[in-house]
């Protein structure tokens, strides 16, 4: 469970994380680095989530290994979608264009 686990949570954390930067752009108005913020913060928080649910720190540290791993892999989640690409999978712009 703890590879589907990973890939589930690693895709909704990317599409939280996303609309989360998407509504506080818009209805919150606020700052560019406010709004990566924003979306680190929810990916972090759903990827962590499933992750711990789905027991992935089993799969990434083995048998018996604390929940700490699975939250640990959450907020690195959360920097890469905050810092590297905030608008993330909603973003029209992101596309490739054939």
């Amino acid at each position: 469970m703890g590879l589907i686990g990973f890939a589930v949570g690693t895709i909704l954390g990317q599409f939280a994380g996303a609309w989360a930067y998407r509504y506080s752009k818009r209805r919150l108005v606020l700052a560019e680095w406010k709004s990566a913020v924003v979306s680190g913060v929810a990916t972090a928080v759903v990827s962590s989530l499933v992750f711990v649910l789905t027991s992935v720190h089993d799969w990434a540290g083995g048998i018996g290994s604390s929940w700490g791993v699975s939250v640990f892999l959450g907020v690195c989640m959360g920097i890469v979608q905050g810092a590297l690409f905030p608008g993330g999978p909603l973003d029209p712009r992101s596309t490739l264009r054939g």
